[in-house]
């Protein structure tokens, strides 16, 4: 498998609205609001030299097929993330782990991370698997956090230390 990451620049901004506004991806997040391009044009301006913040586009085999983003970078060393796989034909290749584990190892080496903090919806099954396989351990539970289609989910909180 042939995974990297490239900064997040003006050419991959209407690539992930699109991977964002659709279903499977939307229905994992917990703000699942359809973005415009307007609006992704205004958040893009404001987050692209933003040192709190790092998006990622990952790229498999020469395509663009998804999202890393780190959050909430502090002098704590420790920041929120979240990825998705935008590319519906890439879903279920056992790429979310390799993607999962390539982020980590970056936000060690090259964020200089000591920690990352991840919030799961608790309809994400396949995520919340994923990041306890990678050892995050579950420290909180929000029950009925989150009103989505009318049912309510709770919001599963994890981190994951350095070793």
């Amino acid at each position: 498998m042939k995974i990297s990451f490239i900064d997040l620049d003006e050419n991959y901004i209407e690539q992930v609205r699109l991977w964002r506004n659709s279903k499977h991806v939307a229905k994992y997040m917990i703000n699942d609001q359809k973005i415009t391009f307007d609006q992704q044009k205004l958040w893009f301006d404001k987050i692209k030299n933003d040192p709190t913040k790092k998006y990622l586009i990952v790229i498999f085999d020469n395509h663009p097929i998804g999202l890393v983003n780190f959050i909430n970078i502090n002098n704590h060393k420790s920041a929120d993330w979240g990825f998705y796989i935008g590319e519906v034909d890439y879903l279920s290749k056992g790429l979310g782990k390799e993607i999962m584990k390539m982020a980590i190892k970056y936000a060690f080496n090259n964020l200089n991370l000591k920690s990352i903090n991840a919030e799961i919806i608790s309809n994400n099954l396949a995520s919340i698997y994923l990041h306890k396989k990678l050892g995050f351990i579950e420290y909180d539970l929000l029950k009925n956090a989150i009103k989505k289609d009318d049912n309510f989910y709770d919001l599963i909180k994890m981190i994951y230390v350095a070793k």
